[in-house]
C-alpha cells in the first residue's frame, strides 16, 4: 500500500494532503520522521456518519510524525464516540503546527479536544487554533484534552488560540485551551507560551479559563476571556489546580469569566484587556507575535499574527487537481 497523494514523506518532500480521504490516510504512515503538509482547505463532511471522524493516533499507536496545516482550515469535524483520546488527532507524540479546526464538534469520554485528545512525551502543538464545541467526562479542552510531559521530554503549546464551548460532566482537569497540563519535574514540564482562550467552560471543579489541572507547568504571555462556570474546588479565571508551576505576565478577564480569583495569573477588567484601553500585556511581543484588534475581530482582545501563509513552493493544488 502506498500513499495516494504527492510527496515522499521526507522533510524536504513531505506528503501533500489535499483531500479528506488523504487526511484519513495520515493514520497509515504516522511514524517518526514522516512529514505531512496540508495544501488545501479540507471539509470532513463525508466523515460524519455513525460516530464520525476516527482520530489520527491512538493509545498504543500514537502520531509520531510532523503535520503542517499551513493555516488551511479543516471544517465539518464531527466526533460522537464513547471513548477516550478524541479529536482530529487522538494521541500525539510528534508535532502538529499551523492547523486550524473550524466549527468542529467533538464528544468523548476523557482526553477530548478539537485538535488533539492527548499530547504526550515531547509533543509540540504550535501555531494552531480551534473553534467549536467539546463535550466529555473529564480532561477536556477546547484545543487539547491533556498534555503530559515525560522524563527526558518537555511538551510545548505555542502561539495557539481557541474559541470554544467546553462542557464536562466531571470535576477533573477541564480548561478553555487545554484541560490538564502535567510535567515530571522543573526540567521536564509543559510550557505554554503566547496563547489565548475564549468561549466557555462548564464543569465541576479543577477547571480554568486557560488550563484546568496544572503541575510543573510554565505559562507565559497568555490570556483568557472565557466564561468559567461557578462553584467547584480548584477552579479559577485563568487556571484551576496549581502546583510547582509558574505564570508570567498572563491574565484573565474578571468580568467575562465570572471569577475574581485564580491560583495563578493576574485578573483584569474587560477594559484593561481590550483595545484601545490596554492596562496589561507589559513585555509582550507586539512586533512579531501579537497584534492589536483594531477591527474588533476578537472583541478587542489581542490577536496572534499570522506568522505563516500557505506555501506555494509545490504549486497551486487547485490548478493541479488537488495533488500538490
Amino acid at each position: 500500500m502506498s500513499y495516494s497523494g504527492y510527496g515522499s514523506g521526507t522533510e524536504a518532500d513531505p506528503y501533500r494532503v489535499s483531500t479528506a480521504d488523504q487526511l484519513d490516510e495520515v493514520r497509515d504512515y504516522q511514524g517518526v520522521g514522516v512529514y505531512w503538509r496540508q495544501v488545501n482547505d479540507i471539509s470532513l463532511s463525508d466523515y460524519q456518519a455513525g460516530n464520525g471522524w476516527v482520530p489520527i493516533g491512538e493509545d498504543g499507536d500514537p502520531f509520531y510524525g510532523e503535520f503542517d496545516g499551513q493555516n488551511h482550515s479543516i471544517t465539518d469535524l464531527v466526533i460522537n464516540r464513547s471513548a477516550s483520546y478524541q479529536g482530529l488527532f487522538g494521541y500525539v507524540v510528534g508535532k502538529v503546527k499551523q492547523t486550524r479546526v473550524v466549527s468542529g464538534s467533538v464528544t468523548g469520554t476523557t482526553y477530548t479536544g478539537l485538535l488533539c485528545g492527548f499530547a504526550f512525551s515531547g509533543a509540540i502543538i504550535e501555531d494552531c487554533s480551534a473553534t467549536g464545541s467539546v463535550t466529555c467526562g473529564n480532561f477536556g479542552g477546547g484545543l487539547i484534552g491533556r498534555s503530559d510531559a515525560f522524563s527526558g521530554y518537555t511538551n510545548y503549546i505555542t502561539r495557539c488560540w481557541v474559541n470554544a464551548t467546553v462542557a464536562a460532566g466531571s470535576s477533573v482537569g477541564n480548561g478553555g485551551l487545554c484541560g490538564s497540563c502535567n510535567g515530571v519535574n522543573a526540567t521536564y514540564k509543559v510550557i505554554v507560551t503566547d496563547c489565548f482562550a475564549r468561549g466557555s467552560i462548564t464543569s465541576g471543579g479543577y477547571k480554568g479559563g486557560l488550563t484546568g489541572g496544572n503541575g510543573y507547568v510554565d505559562i507565559e504571555d497568555c490570556y483568557s476571556s472565557a466564561a468559567v462556570s461557578s462553584g467547584g474546588s480548584n477552579s479559577g479565571g485563568l487556571v484551576g489546580s496549581w502546583s510547582n508551576s509558574t505564570a508570567t505576565t498572563s491574565y484573565w478577564d474578571t468580568e467575562t469569566s465570572g471569577w475574581a480569583t485564580s491560583a495563578a495569573g493576574t485578573g483584569k477588567t474587560t477594559a484593561d484587556l481590550t483595545y484601545p484601553e490596554y492596562d496589561a500585556y507589559s513585555g509582550w511581543d507586539f512586533d512579531d507575535v501579537w497584534e492589536d484588534d483594531t477591527e474588533t475581530e476578537n472583541a478587542g482582545y489581542p490577536l496572534l499574527q499570522y506568522t505563516f501563509f500557505p506555501d506555494e513552493t509545490f504549486g497551486n493544488p487547485l490548478f493541479f487537481g488537488g495533488g500538490f
